[in-house]
């Protein structure tokens, strides 16, 4: 009988641990959800320039989102002079790490494959490029390395969408004959940051 009650004890008190653990993840993932950004979003403002003021030259820009636990699907389509250009991009918010052809920008640029990693931070879907390229310029020049982050945060509103964008442009000078090697093979580093505001549509 002694024995039973100790064996009884036992399993109350690791059914209790049990539940207090259980209780603990379930408060940390609540605490580590992440916003629901599906839908479709309309560019309305990029780097100062508010489509209110300017409708006419005003980028058509819109970014369909689809999003599972730990997938985000992109769809972006941009309207230039009547015609309708298409992109998908595939991001892994656990991560794992993506490889997608170029990056999420409203000007073509001569990608090929980008590189990445996308994870939440902080209610904020977060992903880091790294991506190595070639520069052809008609002289010689080494690769540049183009480093860049991407930030997208959803408002309390739920209705309005901010990507910030940041970069760090690391360029090799030309290989040259100068007398002064140190000069000429010191890198340039040039920062860039930008801000797109979108608004949900549906």
């Amino acid at each position: 009988m002694f024995a039973m009650k100790n064996i009884t004890g036992l399993l109350m008190l690791a059914l209790s641990v049990a539940l207090i653990v259980a209780a603990a993840e379930d408060g940390r993932a609540q605490s580590q959800s992440s916003p629901d950004l599906s839908g479709t979003w309309e560019l309305i403002e990029f780097g100062g320039s508010r489509k209110a003021d300017d409708v006419s030259g005003f980028p058509k820009v819109t970014l369909v989102f689809l999003q599972t636990a730990t997938e985000i699907r992109i769809t972006q389509k941009v309207l230039r002079r009547g015609i309708e250009q298409t992109q998908e991009f595939t991001f892994y918010a656990d991560g794992r790490g993506e490889t997608n052809a170029g990056r999420i920008q409203f000007w073509p640029q001569n990608q090929s494959n980008v590189e990445s990693v996308t994870e939440w931070s902080k209610g904020k879907l977060l992903t880091r490029y790294k991506q190595r390229r070639s520069v052809m310029t008609g002289i010689p020049r080494r690769d540049q390395l183009d480093g860049a982050k991407e930030e997208w945060q959803l408002a309390s509103d739920g209705k309005t969408l901010v990507m910030k964008t940041s970069s760090v442009q690391t360029e090799f000078p030309p290989i040259s004959g100068s007398s002064n090697m140190n000069d000429a093979l010191a890198p340039k580093a040039t920062f860039n940051e930008r801000k797109w505001r979108f608004k949900k549509v549906s």
